[in-house]
């Protein structure tokens, strides 16, 4: 068994290229990992909402580190938004391998929003919701 990885990570959703609308409750774990594999440069998209289906929706903007694995790469690269810009777009370069984690504070609870998705364009191959990630560290670079 990997050391860096858990015995268990909950897949909570896979979505099949381009598809939006799968939601995961923010209250499931502190933190949220969101794993996209890409076929060729692919645009992400965090959003919360305010229902399981349905209600209010609004961009999830953080200033989180990624981590990408593109191409021909051998290891995964560190992305850090600009200082000081909160960002809710991500986008993927080339094909490969993209990761970010989202914690459940950084959601508008005050005002409702308990509910998390990330939406892909139609390069994604596959769009996975990682729950209770708090026992596993943030990334290896040479995974």
């Amino acid at each position: 068994m990997n050391k860096n990885l858990p015995e268990y990570i909950g897949l909570k959703h896979g979505l099949i290229a381009g598809q939006t609308g799968s939601r995961v409750a923010a209250g499931l774990s502190d933190r949220i990992g969101v794993l996209v594999i890409a076929s060729a440069a692919t645009e992400v998209s965090l959003l919360q909402h305010t229902a399981a289906s349905g209600g209010v929706s609004k961009a999830l903007e953080t200033d989180n580190l990624s981590y990408t694995k593109l191409d021909a790469a051998s290891v995964f690269t560190k992305v850090r938004p600009e200082i000081g810009a909160a960002i809710s777009e991500y986008v993927i370069s080339g094909a490969g391998i993209f990761y970010i984690e989202v914690e459940s504070s950084q959601f508008d609870s005050n005002n409702g929003f308990a509910f998390f998705s990330a939406n892909a364009d139609v390069n994604a191959q596959s769009v996975y919701f990682l729950v209770d990630m708090r026992n596993v560290p943030s990334y290896d670079t040479a995974l």
